[in-house]
């Protein structure tokens, strides 16, 4: 009798013993899992603009001036000392998938500068805004964009390039990113915005004197036109 206790009382603590570590390696598991949830729930979204036939970009200048697109067919974006204009670019986008008031993680904007012009950027200084709307509409003489509200967000780059380009065929590879985060976070910020609205960032001359760039547009060069990757 008492080696049957003995049997049952040892089959009882290994059975215990069996559930202890059961519930021990569930336990990770179930939170892993939870994780795994929360983490795909929260995946970042990348979102590849560039301005296309439904997007806009334009050039407006100190003087009343306002272009579609330039003569050479790139834009000025800076100051431009031969006529002592100082010359403003535009660049408007229509967004999808991102939803009022979300976090963007980043938004990197990349312009692909003329070659010409980039030999006299050195030293220059341009700055980048916002235009604080909820839907951005089309640019036009007649509702010109340097008219318009702009974000307290803003970015000032120096020194565009610090050595002269030399060639005249590599335009298309001579390309600037600036992080435009904080404004396009602005933007999608407001209460009015909602997906699938349009968003728009100026490019304006810093100050700088008898320095001016060209970057491509989307008339004459639509696959170097502005571009404005966002990660949300």
């Amino acid at each position: 009798m008492r080696n049957n206790r003995g049997k049952y009382s040892q089959l009882f603590l290994k059975i215990a013993f069996l559930v202890y570590v059961v519930a021990l390696f569930s336990l990770p598991i179930s939170a892993n899992e939870d994780l795994n949830e929360e983490d795909s729930s929260e995946a970042k979204k990348e979102l590849n603009l560039q301005v296309s036939a439904d997007d806009n970009d334009v050039v407006e200048g100190s003087d009343g001036s306002f272009y579609l697109s330039s003569v050479d067919g790139a834009l000025f974006g800076h100051y431009f000392w031969q006529s002592g204009v100082s010359m403003s670019s535009f660049y408007r986008w229509v967004t999808k998938d991102i939803k009022q008031g979300e976090t963007i993680q980043s938004a990197i904007l990349t312009l692909y500068l003329k070659q010409d012009a980039a030999n006299n950027t050195k030293g220059i200084s341009t700055k980048f805004y916002g235009i604080s709307e909820d839907n951005t509409p089309v640019f036009s003489s007649e509702d010109k964009p340097s008219l318009r509200p702009i974000t307290k967000s803003s970015v000032i780059k120096d020194n565009w390039i610090d050595n002269n380009i030399e060639g005249t065929e590599s335009e298309q590879t001579t390309s600037v990113s600036i992080d435009v985060t904080n404004i396009v976070q602005e933007i999608i910020a407001r209460s009015g915005f909602s997906e699938g609205n349009a968003i728009a960032i100026a490019h304006v001359n810093n100050n700088s004197w008898d320095a001016y760039g060209m970057s491509y547009e989307f008339s004459t060069s639509p696959d170097y036109a502005p571009k404005l990757k966002i990660i949300h």
